[in-house]
């Protein structure tokens, strides 16, 4: 599995499940298209994330994290950077049903995405599963 990151919101200790830019999951809509049937599919984008914490987006990345991040510029007490995984930034499964894909525009920035054809909310319960296998970044 590849070490990527994002920034979340914390709730209780661990990442906030949510359709949010700073929750886990994804943006239904932006990061991901549901099909008529409600449906989405692998290979068409998902929940992003980054190889390396400097490639997360400024207004994001709390001012907590300036030690190592400079670029960091949110306010927002309540968002952390958290990390999942240890190997390379390639291709490949990720959690049940999950697959990671790295972005062919930018080979920094990822996408985890559904593993095969399923429901939004199946997609989204998958992402919500890997709540446990997040850790913080510690500032």
């Amino acid at each position: 599995m590849p070490l990527i990151y994002r920034v979340m919101k914390v709730e209780n200790g661990r990442p906030k499940v949510g359709a949010a830019s700073s929750c886990l999951g994804a943006r239904v809509g932006e990061d991901i298209q549901p099909d008529q049937d409600g449906n989405v599919h692998p290979g068409t984008g998902g929940m992003s994330v980054v190889a390396d914490p400097n490639g997360l987006p400024d207004a994001l990345v709390p001012v907590m994290y300036r030690s190592f991040l400079p670029h960091a510029r949110s306010k927002d007490t309540n968002r952390r950077i958290w990390k999942m995984g240890q190997g390379p930034f390639v291709s490949g499964p990720i959690a049940d049903a999950l697959e990671f894909r790295v972005d062919p525009k930018h080979n920094e920035h990822g996408f985890v995405e559904p593993g095969k054809v399923m429901p939004i909310s199946g997609y989204q319960g998958a992402l919500a599963a890997t709540r446990d296998k997040w850790d913080e970044v510690k500032a």
